[in-house]
């Protein structure tokens, strides 16, 4: 039996490959041919997570066990130890490919047919349209992002140069703010 996956990312709109590959294919198999068809090197730690039709995540499937465990008493699924056809059944059955775990970026992924009478040894990369997103996010890129989702931009009024940081009044609500009530040293 042969799946099709569709996989995209939102970061990406143009982005989109699509992947013929064994029912019978483990998900290391998936995730190392997935990772060559984007240009992405196989040294980071990812993840796929099945997700319900709304992409809700419920199940992840690890690269590895790093022995941090939420549930102690539950062991970790390996992509090592299981096929796609252990979780992944019919046509629209989802899940996430996390490729950059420090920003949480995955790709989406859709099984979008099942051929029960085609049956294939090697993956093959039937559609490639778009650039992938970069596989790593610049944590300066990072940490830019998180400051100006809380701070913006504002001129000086002595120059036209000079820029400074000012608190966003909607995001700290410097409205309610009573400077008689802060103690300065």
């Amino acid at each position: 039996m042969t799946y099709r996956f569709v996989i995209h990312a939102d970061e990406a709109p143009d982005f989109r490959r699509e992947i013929t590959i064994s029912s019978n294919a483990t998900f290391r198999e998936f995730h190392d041919y997935l990772l060559e068809c984007v240009g992405y090197t196989l040294d980071e730690m990812t993840f796929f997570s099945l997700a319900d039709r709304n992409w809700i995540p419920y199940k992840s499937i690890l690269l590895a066990d790093l022995g941090m465990h939420l549930d102690e008493d539950e062991e970790p699924l390996l992509m090592d130890d299981y096929r796609l056809s252990d979780f992944l059944k019919s046509e629209g059955d989802r899940m996430l490919f996390t490729y950059d775990i420090l920003s949480d970026r995955s790709f989406y992924i859709s099984l979008a047919s099942v051929d029960k009478e085609r049956e294939i040894d090697v993956p093959e990369l039937v559609v490639s349209t778009g650039t992938p997103p970069d596989q790593m996010s610049d944590p300066m890129d990072l940490l830019l992002q998180d400051v100006s989702s809380k701070y913006r931009l504002v001129k000086s009024a002595d120059s036209d140069e000079d820029e400074e940081m000012a608190l966003d009044d909607e995001e700290f609500g410097l409205d309610d703010l009573d400077l008689e009530d802060l103690d300065f040293l």
